[in-house]
């Protein structure tokens, strides 16, 4: 008969207690570690997102990969500057920073003649190992990218309108800077005085109609920037009659600063730079824009070529760009309040009073000087722009042109972003 012998087995119970414990020591540093390492890789992320994006915009507004690039790395260094990020701002000198740009997002190839999208890639950022270096684990980086560019174009609706309508045509060709009849940086001029005629026909003067308005007063408000509704190319536009010059000029003109009704320019702030041509730009009878000595200016480089300050739009931002990198109070004013995105429509057909115009789709412009009442006479000039960043919805396989907004895209190369 065989009998069992307890003492022989205390040894092994013991070893299978400390494999166990170092088991869960294991699991608990895993955890530990692997906790610390998501967070932070999520923390990156986002400050990746922000450079790219950051990148993207002005990229798009600018066309200069080197400002793109100095925003990159600034958006992300201050980022990782912020409160709870220490490790991340610890590895800025050992970390790799990488930003390229590509004409195209798929396939996204680094180069390009006219890039438009940006990819930011940050490798190699290490972080404080906790208990896996007695697991025998001693790397600990972490990395992360993202792809930013603009969207299709909003086509389906644009929510951040300027009440005025541009009379268009349905002609379109993007390699030459023709966008609904209108070219690239070339000026033009809105009419909206009793003085001046209308492509709409007598009493219209490219006004979008807002819905429930009570008069000048809305008016004033929504082209100051309270205009909150939407407009989309699926429907047409609703033009209003009546010039309202006062009510558009107090509302136009507090974009520059030039507080002249009832609206608070606290509320509805200036653009960040509002110098413009002085003597400012004029109308002839004969349809031409004027600059001060009487010169014919057709378009930004003619403006620029006409005043000792490029007052086109490069002139604008790059004056812009050096305010933000300059000590400044960024409560004194407000982004791009000088860039509005107007409906573009069909006024082929000679109207009267309150009509519904088909719209093509839309344009972003630039301002270029306030508005001047003479009596019943205005004009809003303005340069014709290529791109600008709105709100709005868009389909991916939109082929129209028009405003975009800067996105996140999902980097083809890799599944972080």
């Amino acid at each position: 008969m065989l009998t069992s012998q307890p003492g022989k087995q205390k040894g092994a119970i013991i070893i299978m207690a400390v494999v166990s414990l170092l088991a869960l020591f294991g699991m608990a540093a895993l955890a530990l570690d692997g906790g610390h390492l998501f967070l932070n890789k999520t923390r990156l992320q986002n400050a990746v997102d922000g450079a790219a994006l950051s990148a993207a915009k002005v990229l798009d507004t600018t066309g200069d990969t080197v400002s793109a690039e100095v925003a990159a790395l600034d958006t992300y260094t201050q980022f990782t500057g912020s409160s709870g990020n220490d490790e991340l701002a610890r590895g800025l000198d050992e970390m790799t920073f990488g930003v390229e740009f590509s004409d195209t997002l798929f396939p996204f190839v680094p180069g390009g003649v006219e890039p438009a999208f940006v990819r930011v890639t940050v490798t190699g950022v290490p972080l404080q190992p906790f208990f896996m270096g007695a697991l025998g684990l001693t790397n600990k980086n972490v990395g992360a990218s993202a792809v930013s560019g603009p969207s299709p174009a909003l086509n389906n609706e644009v929510c951040n309108v300027v009440p005025m309508m541009l009379c268009g045509t349905d002609e379109s060709d993007p390699e030459t800077g023709l966008f609904y009849g209108y070219n690239t940086n070339h000026l033009h001029v809105l009419k909206t005085g009793a003085g001046d005629g209308s492509a709409l026909g007598p009493g219209n003067f490219q006004l979008i109609s807002l819905s429930d308005s009570t008069g000048g007063a809305d008016l004033r408000v929504a082209l100051a920037g309270g205009y909150d509704q939407c407009l989309s190319t699926s429907e047409p536009t609703p033009t209003e009659t009546g010039n309202k010059v006062g009510p558009a000029v107090q509302g136009l003109n507090l974009r520059f600063g030039e507080a002249s009704g009832p609206l608070d320019p606290e509320l509805y702030k200036a653009d960040y730079v509002i110098d413009h041509p002085e003597p400012g730009l004029t109308y002839s009878e004969d349809g031409q824009i004027l600059d001060s000595s009487g010169s014919v200016v057709v378009d930004a480089s003619d403006l620029a070529a006409a005043y000792p300050t490029d007052y086109s739009y490069e002139g604008y931002y790059s004056q812009k760009y050096e305010m933000e990198g300059a000590s400044y109070d960024p409560t004194s004013g407000q982004y791009h309040r000088r860039v509005l995105t107007a409906p573009i429509g069909d006024c082929t057909e000679n109207i009267s009073g309150k009509h519904e115009v088909d719209t093509f789709g839309f344009g972003c412009v630039f301002l270029l000087q306030p508005m001047v009442q003479k009596g019943n006479e205005a004009q809003v000039f303005i340069e014709f722009l290529e791109s600008c960043d709105a709100f709005g919805n868009f389909t991916m396989d939109s082929t129209a042109q028009g405003p975009t907004r800067i996105i996140l895209y999902k980097n083809p190369d890799s599944n972080d972003s």
